[in-house]
């Protein structure tokens, strides 16, 4: 399967949540990284059929979404950021309506929710309510019920938001068992979630593709670029206002800041590369971001 993302451009009267955004998936996982408001959710619901976009397509090998909306969600599984299912409804009889909203044959609908539930870990919890259920739970429901019907293609918008660190293990590791022979697609922003589960991925702010290409072309991205440096406390606010600062740790000696640069400060030292750094950078030359110019000239310490 070979998901390909033309020109896509959503506007919501004058806002532009999608501008001119193209990128090309195929098999495995593949993770869109972004923060809060980047257009990730827009992009995730066009590519779910949910929305249509105001121009550009995407297409699921010669399947469109502006013409083939029937043809796609009989192939792809979603898992929306806002998930929700019937509180009061037992676990099972929920899975149940909704195999039955995706068609699936009726003979087949017993075996296919047993198998989704043995997947999830959810066999023992079948009879229990939904209202019932932890939040990692629910979560495990939600990837249940995107796998009915055994899609090619399964699309998780945050699905990690609100989950301990031991429910968020578990959910990236059910999602990476999934995508052998399919195609995942993760939207997230917590880097750590791509990182531990993608080869692949696109960083996508203010509805522009900012990188797209491997983990390690995003890490190559911040050599150079990411350094330390303590400065006394009183400086601090000045500093920040020239710098896009990443990381402050107050100590004995004074502030030790994290921050962006092109160039080398007096008495930094430069930080090792990492994903998220890499990221960092690429995000800030939009938005909030942009306000911390790395190419302002030095302050004098």
């Amino acid at each position: 399967m070979r998901i390909e993302v033309k020109n896509l451009t959503k506007k919501y009267g004058k806002v532009v949540a999608l501008d001119n955004v193209s990128l090309v998936i195929e098999h495995g996982m593949y993770g869109l990284l972004g923060p809060n408001g980047a257009g990730k959710t827009t992009l995730m619901r066009i590519m779910a059929t949910t929305l249509q976009p105001t121009e550009g397509t995407v297409l699921y090998d010669d399947y469109d979404v502006t013409r083939h909306q029937y043809e796609i969600r009989k192939i792809i599984g979603y898992l929306p950021q806002d998930f929700r299912a019937f509180e009061g409804v037992r676990v099972r009889d929920f899975l149940e309506y909704v195999a039955i909203l995706k068609q699936l044959p009726p003979r087949s609908i017993k075996n296919a929710i047993a198998d989704v539930l043995d997947m999830t870990n959810l066999s023992d919890r079948a009879k229990t309510k939904i209202h019932e259920l932890s939040g990692g739970m629910k979560q495990r429901l939600g990837i249940a019920q995107a796998f009915l019907g055994d899609p090619e293609v399964i699309i998780v918008d945050e699905p990690t938001a609100g989950l301990d660190p031991e429910e968020r293990t578990r959910f990236r590791n059910l999602l990476a068992e999934i995508s052998m022979g399919k195609t995942v697609i993760l939207s997230t922003h917590i880097v750590s979630d791509i990182e531990d589960s993608c080869y692949r991925l696109s960083v996508l702010d203010h509805g522009k593709i900012l990188y797209s290409g491997g983990l390690q072309g995003l890490i190559d991205v911040s050599a150079g670029k990411v350094w330390e440096k303590t400065l006394p406390q009183a400086e601090y606010e000045r500093f920040k206002a020239r710098y896009h600062v990443l990381t402050t740790k107050v100590t004995e000696t004074g502030v030790t800041v994290r921050f962006i640069s092109d160039e080398q400060l007096p008495g930094a030292t430069a930080v090792d590369p990492s994903l998220e750094y890499g990221y960092m950078c690429k995000i800030s030359q939009t938005g909030k971001g942009a306000r911390h110019n790395a190419h302002k000239p030095a302050v004098s310490m």
